[in-house]
C-alpha cells in the first residue's frame, strides 16, 4: 500500500498547480502576443522607411550619374543611417558588400538578401548578445533593373527591455498570487477539513454511547445541513437504541413470566416420576394420567405463550426511521393524480422540507388512503395539503370540500370502536389509519361536516430538521 496523503495538503498542492499552471498559461498568452506587436511595429517601421531609402539611393544614382551603384554606396550608406539612426548596408547585384555604416562582427546572412536581388522584400531576426536584430531588405532599381539591395539593420534592444520588464513584473505578481494561493488553500482546506475532524470526534463519542454531543454552527449553509443530518441520525439511533432496550426489557420480562409459568408443572412432572418406583402398579398408572395431564398443560402454556408474544410483537409500535415528509406527500399525490385528474380534483400544497419519525411505508398507506376517500367519497372539487409545527411534533392537515363522513360513523370513530360500518365503505380505511399512525408513535384525528372533511396526521418531529 503506498503512503497515505493527507487531504488538507491534497487540497493544498492541488489549488496551488491549478493557480500555477493558469498564470503560466495566461503569461505566455501575454508574452506571445506582445511580442507579436512589438515586432510587427518594428517590421511596419522599417518598412516605410526602407521605401524612403530606396528613393533616395535611385535619385542619387540618377542625379550624380554614377557608373554603378558600387561609386555611390559608402556616401548612400553613411546619409541614410545619419538620417534614420540606423544602421545602413548596400550590396552589389551579386549580394557583395559594397558599403556597411559601421564596421563590426556581425553576420552578414544571405537569406534576406537573395529575396531582394529577385526584387521581394525581405527580412528576419537574429538574435545578437542580448537583444535581437531586425534585419529589413529591399532591391534598388536603375530603372528596370536591379542593381543592388539595401539592408537596414534595426536594434531592436527598447523592445527586449519592454518584453524584460513584463517578465519581472509577472515574475513579482507571481510570487504575490502564489502566497495568497497557498494561504487562501490552507483556509479553504481548514474549512473543509474542522468539520470532518468534528464529525469525527462526535461520531467517536456516537460508539461510546454519548449521543449529546452534537456539531457546532458553521458560517456555511451545506456544512450546516450535514451537522443537522448528522444531529438527525443521531437522535433516530439513540431512539432505536431505547426501542431495543424497551424491546429487550420486554423480552426478559416474558422469559421471567413463561420461567414461573412452567415451574409449576415441571416440579409436578419431576415430581410423580421419581414418586413412581416406590408405588403401587394402581398408584402408579394415576401418576401416568397426572404426568400426562401436567405435560398437556404445560404444551399449552408455551402454545399460549408464543402466541400471546406474537401478538404483542404485531400490535406494538414498530421501529422509527427518520423521512421527509414533503417527498412522501409528493410521491403519493403522483400516485394518485390520474385519478384525481379525472375527477377534476384540485390539489393546494403548502408544505416544508421537514424530516420525522416514524415508518414511511406504513404513513404512506395512510396518506393513499385518505387521498383515496377523498376521490371516491366526497365529491370533492379541492384539497390542501399543509404542514405545521407545534412544540415537538409536525402537523400534516388534508383538507376537502366535499360531502363530509356520515356523522354515525364519525361519532364512532371518535369513540375508538374496534369497528365501522358505513354505506361510503370508509369506515375500515379510517380504522387502519389510526392503527398504522398508533404502531408508529404517532396520531390520526378526524373532523367532518357537510362542508368537507379535516384530516390530521401528527409525527414526532426529528430534533434539528425543524431548522429548516
Amino acid at each position: 500500500m503506498g503512503r497515505r496523503m493527507k487531504l488538507q495538503q491534497v487540497i493544498i498542492e492541488n489549488f496551488v498547480l491549478l493557480l500555477v499552471s493558469a498564470l503560466l498559461t495566461l503569461f505566455l498568452i501575454i508574452y506571445a502576443f506582445v511580442q507579436s506587436n512589438l515586432y510587427d511595429n518594428a517590421v511596419e517601421s522599417a518598412q516605410k522607411l526602407s521605401r524612403e531609402a530606396q528613393l533616395y539611393t535611385m535619385s542619387y544614382l540618377e542625379n550624380e550619374q554614377a557608373d554603378s551603384l558600387a561609386e555611390s554606396a559608402i556616401p548612400v550608406a553613411s546619409y541614410l543611417a545619419s538620417r534614420f539612426d540606423v544602421r545602413i548596408q548596400l550590396f552589389g547585384s551579386k549580394s557583395e558588400l559594397l558599403a556597411d555604416s559601421e564596421r563590426d562582427q556581425l553576420p552578414l546572412l544571405a537569406s534576406d538578401i537573395d529575396q531582394a536581388l529577385k526584387g521581394t522584400q525581405s527580412y528576419l531576426f537574429l538574435k545578437e548578445n542580448e537583444a535581437p536584430v531586425l534585419f529589413f531588405s529591399s532591391p534598388i532599381y536603375d530603372e528596370t533593373d536591379i542593381v543592388g539591395s539595401i539592408r537596414f539593420l534595426v536594434d531592436l534592444k527598447p523592445e527586449a527591455d519592454l518584453l524584460r520588464k513584463l517578465t519581472y513584473v509577472f515574475s513579482g505578481v507571481f510570487l504575490i498570487l502564489l502566497g495568497l494561493a497557498v494561504v487562501t488553500a490552507r483556509r479553504m482546506s481548514r474549512t473543509i477539513i474542522e468539520p470532518i475532524d468534528d464529525l469525527r470526534s462526535v461520531s467517536h463519542a456516537l460508539t461510546k454511547g454519548y449521543y449529546a454531543n452534537k456539531l457546532p454552527e458553521y458560517p456555511y449553509e451545506e456544512l450546516n445541513r450535514l451537522a443537522a443530518d448528522f444531529a438527525s441520525l443521531a437522535d433516530a439511533v439513540q431512539h432505536n437504541i431505547r426501542q431495543l432496550e424497551h424491546e429487550r426489557s420486554e423480552q426478559q420480562l416474558f422469559i421471567d413470566q413463561v420461567t414461573h409459568e412452567l415451574r409449576t408443572p415441571m416440579t409436578a412432572i419431576m415430581g410423580y416420576v421419581d414418586l413412581i418406583p416406590k408405588l403401587e402398579a394402581e398408584e402408579a398408572a394415576r401418576c401416568y394420567q397426572y404426568i400426562e395431564t401436567e405435560s398437556r398443560r404445560l404444551l399449552r402454556l408455551v402454545s399460549d405463550n408464543l402466541e400471546n408474544a406474537k401478538q404483542k410483537r404485531m400490535n406494538g409500535q414498530i421501529a422509527s426511521t427518520m423521512f421527509d415528509i414533503e417527498a412522501l406527500i409528493q410521491d403519493s399525490l403522483f400516485i394518485m393524480k390520474l385519478r384525481m385528474d379525472q375527477h377534476g380534483i384540485k390539489v393546494l400544497l403548502n408544505l416544508s422540507q421537514l424530516f420525522v419519525l416514524g415508518q414511511p411505508d406504513q404513513t404512506k398507506q395512510v396518506v393513499l388512503n385518505v387521498l383515496e376517500n377523498a376521490v371516491k367519497y366526497s365529491d370533492a372539487m379541492v384539497l390542501n395539503i399543509s404542514s405545521f409545527v407545534i412544540d415537538e411534533s409536525l402537523h400534516l392537515r388534508i383538507e376537502d370540500d366535499g360531502i363530509g363522513i356520515d356523522p354515525h360513523v364519525l361519532r364512532e370513530f371518535s369513540l375508538g370502536v374496534d369497528s365501522l360500518k358505513s354505506a361510503g365503505g370508509n369506515g375500515l380505511g379510517l380504522l387502519l389509519c389510526r392503527q398504522l399512525m398508533n404502531e408508529q408513535g404517532g396520531r390520526f384525528l378526524v373532523d367532518s361536516d357537510e362542508n368537507g372533511t379535516k384530516v390530521e396526521m401528527i409525527f414526532r418531529l426529528a430534533d434539528q430538521t425543524k431548522k429548516y
